[in-house]
């Protein structure tokens, strides 16, 4: 299964078009930068139905797997080696090596060498990658109960969006992906661990404040 283009886009930090809605999103184009400077113009096209890609200036265009090499400035066979191995199949991928370089960035690791390890030592490889699926499980738990809590607290729908876009960002998603998960969840009546403390964190924050403000009036 290829990546989704859209997915990819978000991963590598492109500016998105936030009025652009179905199958045609637009974005900033990382390639010719003809838009840079122009707040209003998103000349690149990303084709969400098809997960094609095209500039309408650069005139640069192509698939999913061109559009992370042009991103990633590697060759097609390099991207397919990253994402399916010599096996040249997703399916047999860990998780952990499905991460992005964004993600793992993102955790604290940049400079992984897998690749010199998995060829070494084997086991050692394995265990290395259960550890760093562990860790990336714990890391969007924690991003999820912040955003959670971001949802919980603020009043309006603008500071809603741009709290959610800044763990989606981190979490590689879509910011409406991660809203609608976090919505979802609000309205659940089997919640996580993660939800149920945040909305404790939430009541007892709350709690506090009015106690503060209702001292303030005793002492007043």
């Amino acid at each position: 299964m290829l990546p989704k283009i859209m997915e990819v886009a978000v991963q590598h930090g492109l500016a998105i078009n936030a009025r652009s809605k179905g199958k045609e999103i637009r974005a900033k184009c990382p390639f010719c930068e003809a838009d840079a400077n122009n707040r209003e113009k998103y000349y690149l096209s990303l084709n969400t139905a098809d997960n094609l890609f095209k500039c309408w200036v650069c005139q640069e265009s192509g698939g999913v797997l061109k559009f992370i090499a042009l991103l990633e400035h590697k060759s097609i066979e390099e991207v397919k080696k990253d994402l399916w191995g010599s096996q040249r199949s997703p399916r047999n991928l860990h998780p952990a090596e499905k991460l992005t370089p964004q993600q793992l960035k993102a955790m604290g690791f940049v400079g992984n060498g897998w690749g010199k390890r998995k060829q070494e030592d084997p086991e050692s490889y394995k265990r290395t990658l259960n550890w760093v699926w562990q860790e990336w499980q714990l890391y969007t738990i924690q991003l999820k109960r912040r955003a959670y809590i971001g949802l919980l607290c603020l009043k309006t729908t603008e500071e809603i969006h741009s709290n959610c876009k800044l763990y989606a960002d981190q979490l590689a998603v879509s910011t409406e992906d991660l809203l609608l998960e976090l919505t979802h969840v609000k309205f659940s009546q089997r919640k996580p661990d993660w939800a149920k403390s945040a909305e404790k964190f939430v009541e007892e924050a709350k709690k506090s404040e009015k106690n503060v403000r209702l001292n303030h009036c005793m002492v007043g």
